[in-house]
């Protein structure tokens, strides 16, 4: 029979009393799993502890603060009832100073805190002293972080333009000032590889997209600061003088759909997104951590809708919602059914693999732990950034750095219509970003092959 497992609060006030010096303990519980997210930003570990509070759910932990700001994670050690972990904390300077210091990383301690303390003080303290002059040494060798040499000034600029065609003409101008005037160079012909476009775009996971700075609200700029890198808009190219205004071409013709793609762990960029059912008060859903973005989920989402679940919505939101774990990504298995002209064209290269379940998540007794319901709650405080609100009458698409609410996909839209993943275009305000395709789907019985002319009969 397994021991009970000892109280996390009072083992950490009986060990502060023990460690040389001055220790007070400090003692805080997790209502919900992302609340111990703050421990991993803090943890001075690359070894087992980070692990553990990484990869479960454990509902608690103490910080013993000691002299000269010297700071212990304490916390449970999964599976063992009869043992705990320690690791320090990360002192408070700047990242620069943590370059090239080795980590004093944590170490698995009894239950006694007579013991525990004999150990801390014979292999955890003086490793954490040592990389704590480490730091002090970097403070008063590298105060400031390493810059780059600014570039040098130059007498001329040049802007690069990009035309339909391919083509491309370079305007050489003087300094903002000066006197030089400028010069239009003749046009340069520039071809692109097959299936690529010269204009500068921005990619991400394969996939270009753009964005419209000038159109977003004011209000808004500071938020959208905190949007990923990939989301900033493009600076439009000055077009030379005695011609129109340039224009940029995209990859694929309007009509045809972005091709679906996957996350790896080499080329993955998590978009955090949200998949639920209305509630009599608002939502109620489950996270999913990848490809979030419209152009990848409504695709699935509309596919699974119309060919797998045959029109039943309750089936899909118990086999999306009512899961017993949260989703990695949605995959190519929610296409079951679907035509092969449909799979092909959204994923024609077979990259996207099937579902895959976010259940690598422990209780600290080992068994899987259960996923936190996404609601209005607490959806901006996870740091999501999409939800998709399964209604009976279509998908509401939030953009949460955006917008609280989101425009209706109607559930007979074609899963092959091209759809944006700009986050200011859903607005509630205005019709869903999303373009038609030129030829949709058609569902027609197959025609019955024409009977065989009868053959003249041949008489003597």
């Amino acid at each position: 029979m397994p021991s009970a497992r000892a109280d996390l609060s009072l083992f950490a006030s009986a060990l502060a009393a023990r460690l040389p010096g001055q220790w007070t303990s400090d003692y805080q519980q997790h209502p919900t799993y992302p609340d111990q997210f703050g421990a991993i930003e803090r943890l001075w570990d690359r070894g087992h502890v980070e692990y553990i509070v990484s990869q479960y759910v454990l509902g608690h932990e103490a910080v013993l603060h000691g002299p000269d700001g010297q700071h212990l994670y304490v916390t449970d050690r999964p599976l063992r009832p009869g043992q705990f972990v320690v690791a320090p904390l990360v002192p408070d300077v700047a990242p620069h100073h943590l370059v090239g210091v080795e980590e004093p990383n944590g170490i698995a301690v009894p239950s006694d805190p007579v013991r525990t303390a004999a150990r801390i003080a014979r292999r955890l303290l003086p490793r954490y002293e040592a990389a704590r002059n480490a730091v002090r040494r970097s403070l008063v060798d590298r105060p400031q972080p390493p810059h780059r040499k600014a570039p040098p000034q130059v007498d001329q600029t040049l802007t690069l333009t990009w035309y339909e065609d391919g083509g491309a003409r370079d305007a050489v101008r003087g300094r903002p000032g000066g006197s030089q005037g400028s010069a239009v160079r003749p046009r340069v012909p520039v071809r692109a590889p097959p299936g690529r476009v010269p204009p500068p775009r921005l990619v991400r996971r394969g996939r270009s997209r753009r964005t419209d700075p000038g159109r977003r609200p004011a209000a808004r700029r500071a938020r959208d600061r905190r949007e990923p890198a990939s989301r900033h808009a493009n600076r439009q190219a000055t077009p030379p003088t005695g011609r129109g205004p340039a224009r940029t071409r995209t990859a694929r013709s309007p009509s045809r759909p972005r091709p679906l793609t996957t996350s790896t762990k080499d080329n993955a960029i998590s978009t955090r997104s949200f998949i639920a059912r209305p509630t009599a008060t608002g939502y109620e859903g489950i996270y999913c951590h990848y490809d979030g973005y419209p152009d990848h989920q409504l695709p699935l989402l509309l596919g699974a809708a119309r060919y797998r679940f045959g029109g039943d919505l309750d089936a899909l939101r118990r086999h999306l919602i009512d899961g017993p774990h949260d989703w990695r990504q949605l995959g190519v298995d929610l296409l079951d059914r679907a035509p092969d002209s449909v799979r092909e064209r959204l994923d024609p290269h077979g990259d996207l693999g099937p579902s895959a379940p976010f259940d690598n998540v422990f209780n600290v007794d080992g068994t899987p732990a259960k996923p936190i319901p996404v609601t209005d709650a607490n959806a901006d405080a996870m740091g999501l950034e999409w939800g998709y609100i399964l209604h009976d009458h279509g998908i509401e698409v939030i953009a949460l750095t955006w917008y609280d609410i989101g425009p209706i996909v109607p559930w007979d839209t074609d899963p092959l219509s091209r759809i944006s993943g700009t986050p200011s275009l859903w607005d509630s305000k205005r019709p869903a970003p999303i373009q038609a395709p030129s030829t949709p789907l058609k569902i027609t019985k197959p025609v019955a092959p024409a009977p065989a002319p009868a053959r003249p009969r041949i008489t003597r």
